[in-house]
């Protein structure tokens, strides 16, 4: 140690170190060369300093290591891939938030006699989009008890005022105005016909080739400015076999590449499905997830990126 020292301060170069001596207190020490062959060593007191960045080091791992576990807990309740499988059949489902939790939903519960699968976009992302989320499943669990079942725009209007009863937005004064846009999609049991009904979310339907776009209303729900008695559309689609069905929230289409500096956007998305309409629906996530990765590049994902397809 002394060899290296003294070679460091015969080298005639500038250099630094931080070390701590033996009463606890840190020091930075910087070693300057002068014109006479000599040098000039200055010494500062970063022991507070030291102090505070092992305090921000700490709460940031308690900060992490509770984001982690919260992610553990929400990644739970999704539902089970078996479960999917046997419901479902050939299928796929990309939950990808952009930080460790999300505010996107997806969503299943029976139903009378079928299934309801939800996808929603919840304000915001990470940890205030995790609440959201939070808030926005215990409104569904609510309403799917009052509501009959099959009646999907009842639902989402009877969760629109649940939402708002939750957050206090019901009230003239409240300091939250957060809501959610969301699609649902009942399969009765003999999946002859799907029940569809969204709120600023859009059901995509594959039949021959051919993509076409079922809107949902343009409304979201929960939001303060909203009323309290929304009314939403159930719209009726006849099944046949080889159909494919899909729902997104707008994460994936507001995805912007590295290379154009543009959003993928809603053509951009419908072009990728074509493209994909012999593939097997389990292969079509895994194209989607690459395609989304190869148009980002070096981009950060800017919002959580939640899709769901299946086949009837």
């Amino acid at each position: 140690m002394v060899c290296d020292r003294f070679d460091q301060l015969t080298s005639g170069k500038h250099f630094t170190v931080e070390f701590d001596s033996k009463d606890g207190r840190s020091w930075y020490a910087a070693c300057q060369p002068d014109e006479h062959d000599g040098f000039v060593v200055t010494y500062t007191d970063i022991t507070e300093r030291k102090r505070a960045e092992k305090e921000i080091s700490r709460a940031h791992s308690l900060i992490t290591d509770s984001i982690d576990y919260a992610s553990n807990i929400q990644r739970s309740t999704l539902p089970d891939e078996r479960l999917l499988q046997d419901l479902l059949g050939d299928h796929f489902v990309i939950w990808e938030p952009c930080h460790q939790v999300g505010g996107d939903i997806f969503w299943h519960r029976p139903w009378g006699g079928g299934d309801l699968i939800v996808l929603a976009d919840c304000t915001g992302h990470g940890v205030p989009g995790a609440f959201m989320t939070l808030i926005a499943t215990g409104a569904l669990d609510q309403a799917l008890i009052d509501t009959a079942a099959g009646d999907c725009a009842a639902l989402i209007s009877r969760m629109h005022r649940l939402v708002q009863v939750a957050l206090g937005q019901d009230k003239d004064v409240g300091h939250a105005d957060d809501g959610l846009e969301i699609g649902m999609c009942f399969l009765p049991t003999d999946r002859r016909e799907i029940r569809f009904a969204g709120a600023r979310l859009s059901l995509y339907i594959q039949e021959n080739c051919e993509i076409r776009e079922l809107k949902g209303d343009r409304k979201e729900i929960g939001y303060r400015r909203l009323g309290p008695n929304l009314q939403f559309t159930n719209h009726l689609i006849e099944t046949n076999s080889g159909m494919n069905f899909y729902m997104t929230t707008d994460g994936l289409p507001t995805q912007v590449g590295e290379e154009s500096g543009l959003p993928i956007g809603k053509r951009g998305f419908i072009s990728l499905l074509a493209s994909l309409s012999d593939v097997s629906m389990a292969a079509q996530g895994d194209e989607i997830i690459a395609a989304l990765h190869k148009h980002l590049g070096s981009n950060v994902q800017r919002d959580d990126v939640s899709l769901i397809g299946f086949e009837i």
